[in-house]
């Protein structure tokens, strides 16, 4: 799996990707970018300024997908400046009371098995990217199946459970709960789809990039259902705190997961299955598991499940399970990494365990520690509490 630094740089384009790029109306300069990470009021920023001008240093925005008004979805296609990579973020929940929240999270992950309406809407996103600059691309769009939602939702007892049957049969449709509506995915030109901009091609890649994709919860499990959907790229997924799959013994609370997740793929022209290989999902180590868990009787994640070294978790943590408590830890441990290369997640978190007698005080014992064998030149790069 990846080394501790791709895992901490691809942790903070996971949180980068929250950020509102598109209130700078695709003008993504260094200095814009350096200020919209910090601008907690207009950009939702949450970097600090030395992380902001490390981010800068290093990475280049390329475009911005802002929420569509279907479902929310986002992502951000940033460029690294040192090796020519691409790194395809996708944005996660945003806030308790979200759309994505209930929609997706709740909606479509956990009842459903998959986040049906983000992951078309990533599709047409990723499509869109690779179409010339104001081309005309085949976009995919659901269409609601009125004879069979009215059948869905009027049927009770043994009819239901017999049409249910039926629409389980079929490779055509997906189903949508709670609410009992049925959708085919089908194609059109993007300017019949689309009256936005999404209607016409930007021409930001041509297929030959390196790639790897990342994002946080919501966005993790959108990454790692990138891989399914374009295995021919070959790209990696590192996912923060990803919510997994319903393909375990529950089929979603739904119990229509095992359709949704072959059908969507399969439409789509994606993998019949995920490729373990290309997915790494990071966990806190702090707090339940909930939406990140791994458990065959809920959600499942689709490759390796590693645990990261967190101080503490509580309301104010969001339970162990934010975004950036994730990106601080593993920015200390990449300079546990710098100090020895050969140092592995799992050999810094027990590090990081057994460093300090009070948790909360756990990384900023660990980073006095380094300072005191490296104090000249020794530069603890993109940790928040370093600004």
């Amino acid at each position: 799996m990846s080394g501790v630094k791709k895992c901490y740089d691809l942790a903070t384009l996971a949180e980068a990707s929250y950020i509102l790029f598109d209130k700078l109306n695709n003008v993504y300069s260094d200095e814009k970018v350096r200020l919209a990470l910090q601008n907690t009021d207009v950009n939702h920023g949450s970097f600090s300024a030395t992380q902001a001008a490390d981010f800068v240093d290093h990475w280049q925005v390329i475009s911005h997908q802002k929420n569509t008004p279907e479902s929310g979805f986002s992502a951000t296609l940033f460029r690294n400046k040192d090796t020519n990579e691409y790194i395809y973020a996708c944005r996660g929940t945003e806030g308790a009371f979200s759309d994505d929240l209930w929609s997706a999270d709740y909606g479509d992950i956990v009842t459903d098995g998959l986040a049906i309406k983000q992951i078309v809407d990533m599709y047409n996103d990723w499509i869109r990217l690779h179409t010339a600059n104001k081309g005309v691309y085949q976009a995919a769009y659901l269409e609601r199946q009125e004879a069979e939602s009215d059948n869905l939702r009027g049927l009770s007892g043994q009819a239901l459970i017999d049409y249910l049957e039926e629409l389980r049969s079929r490779s055509d449709i997906v189903i949508d709960e709670p609410g009992g509506v049925v959708y085919r995915i089908q194609f059109a030109d993007s300017t019949t789809v689309f009256n936005d901009e999404r209607a016409q091609g930007l021409g930001k890649l041509t297929g030959s990039e390196s790639l790897s994709v990342t994002g946080h919860s919501l966005g993790g499990h959108l990454a790692a259902a990138f891989t399914r959907l374009f295995p021919g790229l070959g790209a990696e997924a590192i996912t923060i705190n990803g919510a997994g799959f319903a393909t375990g013994l529950t089929p979603g609370l739904s119990g229509n997961a095992q359709l949704n997740i072959a059908n969507l793929f399969g439409i789509l022209e994606g993998n019949e299955d995920f490729d373990a290989s290309k997915i790494q999902n990071l966990y806190g180590s702090a707090g339940p598991e909930f939406v990140t868990m791994d458990n065959y009787l809920g959600l499942v994640q689709q490759g390796a499940h590693d645990e990261v070294f967190i101080e503490r978790w509580g309301p104010g943590q969001t339970f162990g399970h934010g975004k950036g408590q994730m990106t601080d830890s593993l920015a200390v441990f990449d300079l546990f990494s710098q100090v020895d290369a050969s140092l592995t997640l799992s050999t810094i978190t027990g590090l990081l365990e057994i460093s300090a007698n009070k948790a909360d005080h756990t990384l900023e014992s660990a980073v006095s520690a380094l300072e005191k064998l490296f104090v000249t030149g020794f530069n603890p790069r993109g940790w928040r509490s370093a600004a």
